[in-house]
């Protein structure tokens, strides 16, 4: 798109650090004062380059090496729009014209393409000569300051996510899942430096066993944009496996970050005690399940919350049948009122322990019942109650009460004097 032509019309692209003066000196005419662009298009640490009507360019400086990788040579005769980023063309060629008709300078940025095709920012600040067919223009490569401006923007924003989230870790990746971004205030639990998981998948470092969820959840991103990953163990530093619970969010179209970022928090120790304390609900399970003691949870209504297998068989019912109802309703008529009193005492925060006798088809039975109430955070939830069989001890005492009892009336029915010693010849009966 050529810009609009008048008498001797020509763009001159000056870099920075050219001086103000000159573009603010009396407009001349450049092909009347070869020496003078020459010293600018040789010395000036920037693109130095003039354009004619048609957007060819008629003179490049020395500066076209550095900054484009072409020889000034190559450059010249050559158009304009071949070294600008196309999808920075339109904008750049309007701002262009936009300068042309107005006497301020108009400053923008365009990417450029180097000859090897990478891409160079380059900052513009364009403006026209009174009185001349001119256009001086400014120009320098940012490239780095805009890298650097974006890093602050990702970091920023990652930072943010972290402290809305409440995460001690983040990551960004690519979408091939590869590290572009870690960081957070307690990376180093991992025991890594940043740049040694910078271009690494996040997926090498995942235990094999958990790899296969992580895959599942992470492809939920296709459908949402946000996702829990279930835990999973990764792989510190030192070889040690560190559990980690994190969140995902796709953030490919954010124009400060274009990948996934990851939030995680490291987990172990948390993890390690639900462990221990799925193996010790385990063990209490296995102890509950095959005690002998009839044992039984109860909430502050009285419902059975839970029953073992003893205290079933001893009912003779099912566990379906019990849960949820009345513990009382099962016992024999005999003993439901204790029963109903001593639960009475248990939940108002007493221990109870006492005896009761109850009557079976096998015959009768002696229990040994212990009610105890159940204190979660100083306050009590329910009750729990445990009942020996003591039958077979309570028939050999009563036994030896009456074997007693029968020689003592044996002994005193006995009208002759009659005594007994012990080993050491004590006296101890007479």
């Amino acid at each position: 798109m050529p810009l609009p032509t008048r008498k001797r019309a020509h763009v001159l692209l000056v870099g920075p650090g050219a001086t103000q003066e000159f573009i603010n000196a009396t407009p001349m005419d450049l092909r009347d004062d070869d020496t003078t662009l020459e010293k600018l298009l040789g010395h000036s640490p920037d693109l130095i380059c003039s354009i004619d009507a048609a957007g060819n360019f008629r003179h490049v400086g020395a500066a076209s090496q550095r900054m484009l990788g072409y020889r000034n040579s190559a450059m010249v005769d050559k158009p304009f729009a071949h070294f600008v980023h196309p999808d920075d063309l339109p904008g750049a060629l309007e701002r262009c014209l936009a300068a042309y008709a107005q006497a301020a300078p108009t400053v923008f940025e365009s990417r450029c393409l180097r000859k090897t095709g990478e891409e160079v920012v380059v900052e513009w600040s364009v403006s026209r000569p009174p009185a001349e067919a001119l256009m001086l223009c400014i120009g320098r490569d940012v490239s780095a300051q805009r890298i650097e401006q974006q890093r602050a923007n990702m970091q920023n924003e990652l930072h943010r996510v972290v402290a809305a989230h409440g995460f001690d870790l983040i990551a960004l990746l690519s979408e091939d899942r590869r590290y572009t971004y870690v960081g957070g205030t307690k990376a180093h639990v991992l025991g890594y430096q940043s740049e040694e998981l910078v271009g690494q998948s996040a997926f090498d470092f995942i235990h094999p066993e958990d790899l296969a969820a992580v895959q599942a959840s992470w492809a939920e991103l296709d459908a949402q944009p946000n996702v829990k990953l279930a835990d999973f163990r990764f792989r510190a530093a030192h070889g040690e496996w560190r559990w980690l619970e994190a969140c995902v969010s796709n953030q490919l179209l954010h124009p400060a970050l274009r990948g996934n970022t990851m939030s995680s928090r490291d987990v172990t120790k948390r993890k390690y005690s639900s462990f221990d304390l799925a193996k010790s609900e385990q063990q209490f399970r296995l102890l509950f399940e095959n005690n002998p003691t009839l044992t039984v949870f109860q909430d502050i209504d009285g419902l059975v919350l839970n029953i073992n297998p003893a205290f079933l068989a001893f009912l003779k019912q099912t566990k379906q049948e019990v849960v949820n109802r009345q513990l009382h309703e099962f016992l024999p008529t005999e003993v439901r009122a204790l029963f109903q009193e001593k639960f009475r005492e248990a939940i108002g925060g007493q221990k109870v322990h006492f005896e009761v006798s109850v009557q079976g088809e096998g015959g009768g039975q002696r229990l040994k019942v212990n009610k105890m109430p159940l204190v979660v955070e100083g306050q009590i939830i329910g009750v729990h109650v445990a009942a020996e069989d003591i039958t077979e001890i309570a028939t050999a005492q009563d036994r030896i009460q009456q074997q007693a009892e029968e020689l003592t009336t044996t002994l005193e029915s006995i009208t002759d004097a009659f005594l007994s010693l012990d080993n050491n010849l004590n006296l101890n009966y007479i």
